[in-house]
């Protein structure tokens, strides 16, 4: 949803999200799933959770010995390299 949203001036500014899509997508999620009781705070909180883990794995396929699949959508490697990196965390 964000996605789709990403390209809407209604609802995402040069800013960040406008209120009126933060709004938008809580009544689409919770429409979608009634039980969960989204809140525009819950959503916020995610998007911070995926900017996080999304330049985590830019920051690793930006090292020269991975590369990234996009069938599996996912970094690969050599076994090595992969406990080198968690070593290194």
């Amino acid at each position: 949803m964000m996605k789709e949203y990403h390209f809407s001036a209604r609802y995402h500014s040069q800013n960040g999200w406008t209120k009126e899509g933060w709004n938008n997508m809580a009544t689409r999620l919770n429409n979608k799933y009634p039980v969960s009781k989204f809140t525009m705070p819950q959503l916020k909180d995610r998007e911070q959770k995926l900017k996080k883990e999304q330049n985590i794995v830019k920051s690793i396929v930006s090292k020269s010995v991975f590369g990234w699949d996009p069938e599996i959508k996912m970094a690969t490697t050599i076994d090595e390299k992969w406990k080198e990196l968690s070593e290194d965390q």
